[in-house]
């Protein structure tokens, strides 16, 4: 497994990837949607910003495979906090 920055860069980099998706679906489910809906957005933003981020070479190795991984992480640890 290679990095491409520093491990301290790298931590913080997939902490606040857990963090912001986790509260995607906290914050979503204090509004009237389901939570599988704001389960849904969180993905949806997840996976935007990723292919946003690598449109010019339409490749997701291994860095933006593990910023998708603590991102799904973090939906899942949102979807527990609030069931």
């Amino acid at each position: 497994m290679a990095l491409n920055k520093p491990l301290k860069d790298e931590i913080v980099d997939q902490v606040l990837h857990f963090i912001s998706n986790a509260l995607i679906v906290i914050i979503l489910s204090v509004t009237a949607l389901p939570l599988w809906a704001c389960a849904a957005i969180a993905l949806t933003y997840t996976l935007g910003r990723e292919f946003a981020q690598h449109k010019t070479s339409m490749t997701c190795k291994e860095g933006c495979q593990r910023d998708i991984a603590f991102s799904f992480l973090g939906i899942a640890a949102g979807v527990l906090w609030v069931m």
